[in-house]
């Protein structure tokens, strides 16, 4: 459980998407808490072709968002990153949201350890808390390090389609 990281008072929920399946999931998450406002940030891997398809407020991740976290900050109960791969846009905006003081949650997607043989192939920036797939993915990223508190299992496809009680009862 989150227990008191978050702060469940706050308006705003940062979701940050880079593929249409990240958006998917959003709109299923914004369901799941429509009591929150949602900041949908994207990046350059992001198409306008892909953007334009949905009827959403799309805020690049550019200096508009960060003069949007400086303004709104002290309402902005946490971010949901769809990705936190060591990549120039997501580190930008982990640390403008850690230098913003905004808790981070990221959603694994794929089976990292499972299909690489207990290998991580992809690197991650440091973030508050993991939603990981499985127990075999929660146990590799312990033994890689991680601290066995900041990582919740939440299901396949992140528990979104199936199971919005753990949606709720972890964010």
């Amino acid at each position: 459980m989150i227990n008191n990281l978050f702060n469940d008072s706050k308006e705003f929920i940062i979701y940050y998407v880079i593929s249409e399946k990240h958006i998917l999931n959003y709109k299923k998450i914004k369901k799941i808490l429509s009591n929150k406002k949602f900041i949908l940030v994207y990046d350059k891997v992001l198409s306008n072709k892909i953007i334009n398809k949905y009827n959403e407020k799309f805020i690049k991740l550019d200096n508009e968002l960060e003069n949007i976290i400086l303004e709104l900050k002290d309402n902005i109960s946490f971010s949901i990153l769809s990705t936190c791969q060591a990549r120039t846009d997501p580190l930008q905006l982990v640390y403008l949201l850690y230098k913003s003081n905004i808790p981070t949650i990221a959603i694994q997607e794929t089976n990292q350890f499972y299909l690489h043989s207990g290998l991580m192939n992809n690197y991650i920036l440091p973030v508050d808390k993991i939603y990981a797939i499985s127990d075999f993915e929660k146990n590799n990223f312990i033994d890689y390090g991680y601290l066995k508190s900041s990582i919740e299992v939440i299901g396949w496809n992140n528990g979104i389609n199936s199971n919005t009680k753990n949606i709720k009862k972890n964010i």
